[in-house]
């Protein structure tokens, strides 16, 4: 999770659920292979979700507007 990211749900008081790991910020090629090793993204980044559709790994976008 983007380190913004999480500023953003603690300041807000929101809850994350027990079925969503938060973890550390980690470097390309860690978060590569966590990609390809998981059954659902969830992305509000363009780079995320080409990534999800090159490893054919779900992707759910968080975000009213793609490009």
């Amino acid at each position: 999770m983007h380190l913004r990211t999480r500023k953003i749900i603690q300041e807000s008081g929101l809850s994350v659920s027990k079925n969503v790991m938060m973890i550390k910020p980690v470097g390309h090629l860690d978060a590569l292979i966590m990609q390809e090793n998981t059954d659902c993204i969830l992305a509000d980044s363009g780079r995320m979700q080409k990534e999800a559709y090159l490893l054919d790994v779900q992707c759910i976008t968080l975000r009213e507007e793609t490009k």
